[in-house]
């Protein structure tokens, strides 16, 4: 699957409460998607994805599936603390609806080696492929 063109990295919105607001989620994902993006990536690094417990982050990734109804391919951010955590972040968003990921350096022990970190994503050591081009399979 080759994918081109615009994948804004869409926000996740709060409540007044600091609560995720998935209505007002979705709002913004169906209106960027009618707006003619080619591909919308939620959970983006800079924001709220580090912030969010992973409830919640399950709750925006099918949230967004929902929505998203196979208009657009659905990628998810993936920054994760440690490599096998971020394998078993993809495993489940794949679960969850996502067909890729935006993959970050792993934010700890593994920073000393980022490439190592998106090397081992991709061969799947210890929690399977994700794919050799990012892609969930």
């Amino acid at each position: 699957m080759t994918w081109a063109g615009v994948f804004p990295a869409t926000t996740t919105k709060l409540a007044a409460d600091g609560g995720v607001d998935l209505d007002a989620t979705q709002a913004g994902l169906d209106r960027v998607i009618t707006s003619g993006v080619s591909g919308v990536i939620v959970l983006p690094m800079l924001g709220e994805n580090a912030a969010l417990t992973q409830a919640e982050r399950d709750a925006v990734v099918t949230a967004a599936k929902e929505v998203v109804a196979g208009r657009v391919p659905l990628i998810s951010g993936l920054a994760e603390l440690s490599t096998d955590d971020a394998a078993w972040a993809a495993r489940n968003c794949q679960r969850l609806g996502a067909e890729g990921m935006m993959v970050f350096p792993s934010l700890g022990p593994s920073a000393r080696r980022p490439r190592g970190h998106c090397h081992r994503l991709k061969r799947g050591d210890r929690h399977g492929d994700i794919g050799q081009t990012g892609r969930v399979r």
